[in-house]
C-alpha cells in the first residue's frame, strides 16, 4: 500500500443484543488528514476505532486500501493500522524501553537492531520520555504511561494511526505536543489520523475534518472550521454552544448552558 486510503460502508456493530454502531458510511479518507472522531459517551467512537483496526466483529464494510481489513493477516495489520486504546500499559515491572521495544520488535521484526534502537529514542524523544527509558513502568505516572503507549504506535510508522482519546490523562503540554505531532505525522508524514477527542476545542486546532456520532449512528461530517455548528453541537451534547475567534484567530467554542432540548442539525 502507497498510502493510507480508509473506506467505510453501512458499517455496523453489537455487543450481544446492543447495537453500538448503525450503518455508518462515511466518505472515503486519504492520508495526509486528520479527523477528529466525536460525540457523547456511549456514542459509539471507540468501538469505530476498534472495528476499523479490525478488533471486532462487523457487518458492512471496512476497506484498508483496497483490502477488508478482515483479510489482512496480522503481521500487515500491524505494519499499517496503529491503533492506541484508552486504557494506558498496565503497571508492571518491565522497564519503559523494554516495553517499546518487545512492541516494535513483535509488530517488525524485520527491522535491524540500529533501526529499531531509533525509532524508539525518536519516539521517547518526541513524547518526552527519554529520562524514562529504565524505569518500570509501573513508576510512571499515569501521563507518562499513556505516553509510553502512544511511543510504540509512534515508533512502527503506520500509514493509519487509531487514536482513543490519547489526551486523556495528559497535561497541556503534553495534549498539544501530542496532537502536533500527530499533525506532522499528516502533513508531512502523509498519515492518516483518527483520533477520538471529547475536547472540541483541540478538535477545532489540530484537525482537518470531523465525524459526529450520537447513539451509534452518524450524526454529521465534513470539514471541523466551518462544518461543525452550533446546532450539531447541541444535537449531539445537549448544549448551547457558540463558535467564536480568538485573539489569534481561531475558532474557538464555548458552552454556554445545558439543555434538555434536541433536535436534528441542519446541513447546508
Amino acid at each position: 500500500m502507497s498510502g493510507a486510503v480508509l473506506r467505510i460502508e453501512n458499517l455496523g456493530c453489537s455487543y450481544g443484543k446492543d447495537t453500538v454502531l448503525d450503518g455508518i458510511t462515511l466518505p472515503v479518507m486519504r492520508g495526509g488528514s486528520m479527523v477528529a472522531v466525536l460525540g457523547p459517551n456511549g456514542a459509539g467512537k471507540s468501538t469505530l476505532l476498534k472495528t476499523i483496526a479490525g478488533l471486532l466483529r462487523h457487518s458492512g464494510s471496512v476497506k484498508v486500501g483496497d483490502r477488508e481489513v478482515t483479510g489482512l493477516g496480522q503481521a500487515e495489520k500491524l505494519r499499517t493500522i496503529g491503533y492506541s486504546p484508552q486504557t494506558a500499559p498496565q503497571a508492571s515491572a518491565l522497564l519503559a524501553y523494554e516495553y517499546a521495544w518487545s512492541a516494535l520488535r513483535a509488530a517488525l521484526p524485520e527491522l535491524g537492531n540500529a533501526e529499531q534502537e531509533r525509532r524508539i529514542q525518536t519516539a521517547f524523544e518526541r513524547l518526552g520520555l527519554t529520562d524514562q527509558l529504565f524505569k518500570p513502568v509501573g513508576a510512571l505516572s499515569g501521563g507518562q504511561r499513556q505516553r509510553l503507549g502512544f511511543s510504540q504506535v509512534l515508533a512502527r510508522e503506520p500509514l493509519l494511526y487509531l487514536l482513543d482519546e490519547p489526551t486523556s490523562a495528559l497535561d497541556l503540554k503534553w495534549e498539544i505536543e501530542a496532537l502536533g505531532l500527530m499533525r506532522d505525522r499528516a502533513d508531512r508524514g502523509g498519515a492518516l489520523c483518527l483520533v477520538a477527542l471529547h475536547d472540541l476545542n483541540l478538535a477545532m486546532r489540530f484537525c482537518d475534518r470531523f465525524v459526529l456520532l450520537k447513539n451509534g449512528k452518524l450524526l454529521a461530517e465534513g470539514p471541523v472550521v466551518g462544518g461543525l455548528t452550533p446546532e450539531m453541537i447541541r444535537a449531539a451534547y445537549g448544549v448551547e454552544a457558540r463558535i467564536e475567534t480568538c485573539s489569534r484567530g481561531r475558532p474557538i467554542i464555548l458552552a454556554d448552558d445545558v439543555t434538555d432540548q434536541e433536535t436534528t442539525p441542519r446541513r447546508d
